[in-house]
């Protein structure tokens, strides 16, 4: 198959828009007077920890994946990878990044950076996820077909 790679690139790198709008959450966090979450401060942390784990071993798994079948993930797929956390999510390193985000807003008990993460997916769905997915429509066809309706997008 003949794959222009260049046409998957993507404009917003979903580490980096997790990571800044964290960064932008933590700020205006401080510039409203730190509202809290309505959590105890063990609750905060074992949530907090709990997803940071749970996120973070989802996007390592995916990402293992990813390099062990030789995938840039900033360019196009080589070949549909739909093994391992992919038989579960068609996105789990996104999935996995939320989680950590959740998890990391909570153990910060800061609910400006946590309420961040509704428009943050919701831009990360329209501009990352779908172009991506008509992509993966357009080089695999009927087998991505297959596979998109029988995987969820996030779980």
């Amino acid at each position: 198959m003949d794959v222009n790679r260049d046409t998957a690139r993507r404009e917003i790198r979903p580490p980096l828009a997790f990571v800044g709008t964290f960064v932008v959450g933590l700020i205006l966090s401080d510039m409203l007077g730190h509202p809290d979450l309505p959590l105890s401060g063990s609750l905060e942390r074992t949530l907090g920890l709990l997803g940071l784990l749970l996120g973070g071993g989802l996007l390592f798994s995916a990402v293992r994946l990813f390099r062990d079948a030789g995938v840039d993930p900033w360019r196009g797929a080589p070949g549909l990878i739909t093994d391992g956390v992919y038989g579960r999510s068609r996105n789990p390193m996104i999935l996995g990044m939320t989680i950590a985000y959740l998890g990391a807003a909570i153990f910060a008990d800061s609910m400006v950076t946590l309420l961040l993460l509704i428009p943050l997916v919701f831009v990360l769905q329209n501009e990352v996820i779908v172009p991506e997915e008509a992509d993966m429509q357009a080089r695999f066809g009927e087998r991505y077909r297959l596979y998109r309706d029988n995987v969820r997008r996030w779980i």
